[in-house]
């Protein structure tokens, strides 16, 4: 909406700096259509640099796993230094679907021990902080664009972390 306005308040400020007679209101105008504009393109570089008008939200969901067979999770380790790994995991005892997390640019996985089988997510993604800036940033595609997850699996001593 933001670059709908910065159009309008462009083309009324030609109309009014070339239709408009000489005066005070046409001064008038023109000065307060240029705030318009240089007000436009700030918020929109605001935006775009330090991401003006949404707030960060972090949300942390801890759900129990099941081993893929028995009790033991696929972890592939990825690259040379063995930092980065995918880990197959299933997220219903009762189900045989599997599921795979991998790290990425934005995501990472890690593997600790403790006493029960669990897999806690913790995702951050950008919000509008309110509705004037879900009104004015609403083309922009950002709302709700996850910047971090994180994997942690909790898994238990008894359990095998079997290399593939």
């Amino acid at each position: 909406m933001i670059l709908a306005i910065l159009v309008l308040a462009a083309f009324c400020f030609f109309l009014v700096a070339v239709l408009a007679p000489r005066g005070r209101a046409r001064s008038g105008w023109m000065g307060a259509l240029a705030l318009i504009l240089i007000a436009s393109v700030l918020a929109i570089a605001a935006n775009d640099l330090s991401h003006f008008g949404l707030k960060t939200v972090t949300t942390t969901t801890t759900q129990r796993i099941a081993g893929v067979k028995g009790n033991s999770l696929l972890v592939k380790p990825i690259g040379t230094n063995g930092k980065n790994q995918v880990v197959v995991y299933r997220p219903n005892p009762l189900s045989n679907k599997t599921v795979t997390a991998k790290p990425g640019v934005t995501t990472t996985v890690q593997i600790k021990r403790g006493q029960t089988a669990t897999l806690t997510i913790k995702t951050k993604q950008l919000r509008y902080q309110n509705t004037f800036y879900a009104f004015l940033f609403a083309w922009s595609g950002q709302n709700q664009q996850t910047l971090h997850r994180a994997y942690q699996f909790t898994v238990p001593v008894s359990w095998q972390l079997v290399q593939k």
